[in-house]
């Protein structure tokens, strides 16, 4: 019996620490933004950084720092996490299998909107500041150079 007992004991340990070890090896990776304009003529490039255990898969969110940070600029405008018009839950980015799926955001300066669709890769720009200008484009994402 204390032998069975000591099998499962040492078992559950190593299971545990196995886990503490996956997350506690979490690596950030950054990745650069390129937003190209399909209508409109306003580009714009930013990053985002993650928190990953080996390839990226699933769905990495801002509330828990899983996405960390968030950078987008476009028109001369920069939009970051801290100008998310949505709650924090509601700011992912998405991989499957190591590919760049979605990303999700929408930030607010003033009168100036900017809205990252998940699932399309798009992004919607509009400044109605003085002239309104506005852009509709994809979004592509690559590891950043280390």
């Amino acid at each position: 019996m204390i032998f069975r007992s000591t099998i499962f004991t040492s078992l559950f340990a190593a299971l545990a620490m196995t886990g503490f070890a996956t997350a506690a090896n979490a690596t950030p990776l950054t990745y650069d933004l390129t937003l190209t304009p399909a209508v409109g003529t306003l580009t714009g490039t930013g990053t985002f950084t993650i928190d990953a255990t080996g390839t990226p898969t699933g769905v990495y969110t801002a509330d828990t720092g899983a996405l960390s940070s968030l950078s987008l600029s476009i028109d001369g405008h920069t939009f970051a996490l801290s100008d998310a018009s949505v709650p924090l839950a509601g700011i992912f980015v998405t991989f499957y299998a190591g590919d760049f799926t979605s990303l999700t955001y929408v930030g607010n300066d003033s009168d100036i909107l900017v809205s990252m669709n998940a699932g399309g890769l798009s992004y919607i720009y509009s400044n109605y500041n003085g002239t309104p200008v506005s852009s509709i484009g994809s979004i592509s994402a690559h590891p950043a150079p280390t």
